[in-house]
């Protein structure tokens, strides 16, 4: 069966979601409201291009949506009554209230696009932890920073965050509650935070659009040894034990995550597994960040004068 999939948005982003569906094998019809979006969409094939999701075919086996972050849940809710699943890219809303509601209403119908849980090295770290190899697990740790946020309708911590609270999230089970956190950049236009989540094991994860460097990280610390992926174009994770300078290595597949991901979602389509994150878990995100921001906000206010 060929699956029909509508893709709400092919701009940056959306234009790789749209090459990978073709790769397996679906036919995209595609509604983007920019004219040179709906050009490309034209040109690499999507079956059916228009301006408005509301002109997509009725008949579609499930909807992506890759449009900014502050109308997820503007497109998300037009897309209810299809009745048809969802799968929309992270975060779900960058509005706590917003997302509990798509949560409560479509629990188990919205899925989220959190590539890095599809992705092999982060899986790989995920398999040793929980294989007793580092011993009891002690810390995670991610590093996400860069220069410059490509994204004009949220801040980098919106932008960023949801990528290594996934990754926390599937490490470890959880997104463990947030307990201190200092950010820099202005309360409406957070640029970056370092926030530290839960207690034996913790979280650290650190995130910026303000950094003149471009680096990742994701670490995890056992009581015996750390597991590290540096680099997300990797073909290996590595593994140090204590007291050893030179680690081991764990083969990974280099398979892009956005296309394991995606393949998923069409499985899921045709009866298979539902994606790793749903309504409900995505809204717990959203708190996540929400909780992060407010834990920041203290740390941010104006310093005290120096007068007598």
């Amino acid at each position: 069966m060929t699956l029909q999939v509508g893709l709400v948005g092919c701009g940056r982003w959306g234009k790789h979601i749209l090459r990978d569906l073709q790769a397996l094998g679906c036919e995209v019809a595609v509604a983007d409201h920019n004219e040179q979006a709906r050009s490309h969409a034209l040109t690499v094939g999507a079956t059916q291009v228009v301006s408005h999701l509301d002109h997509l075919p009725d008949a579609q086996d499930g909807y992506v949506v890759a449009t900014p972050t502050a109308t997820h849940v503007e497109v998300v809710l037009q897309l209810l009554g299809r009745d048809r699943p969802i799968f929309c890219e992270k975060p779900l809303s960058n509005d706590v209230a917003q997302a509990r509601a798509i949560a409560e209403r479509a629990p188990n119908q919205v899925f989220l696009m959190d590539k890095w849980r599809y992705h092999p090295g982060v899986d790989a770290l995920r398999q040793v932890a929980q294989s007793g190899q580092l011993g009891a697990i002690q810390q995670v740790q991610t590093r996400r920073v860069q220069w410059g946020n490509p994204h004009r309708d949220v801040d980098g911590v919106w932008v960023l965050a949801p990528h290594d609270l996934a990754i926390v999230q599937h490490i470890l089970g959880e997104i463990p509650p947030p307990r201190a956190a200092v950010g820099h950049g202005t309360p409406d236009q957070m640029d970056g935070v370092v926030a530290l989540l839960g207690d034996r094991p913790a979280a650290i994860i650190e995130v910026s659009t303000r950094q003149p460097v471009n680096s990742r990280l994701i670490s995890v610390a056992g009581a015996d040894a750390v597991a590290v992926l540096d680099d997300p174009l990797a073909s290996a994770i590595q593994v140090f034990q204590n007291g050893c300078a030179e680690p081991d290595y764990i083969s990974i597949s280099t398979e892009f995550p956005l296309l394991r991901e995606l393949r998923v979602f069409c499985e899921f389509l045709q009866g298979g597994a539902p994606p790793l994150t749903n309504a409900v878990e995505a809204t717990r995100m959203v708190e996540a960040i929400a909780s992060i921001r407010q834990l920041a906000q203290p740390l941010r206010a104006e310093p005290p004068s120096l007068s007598r």
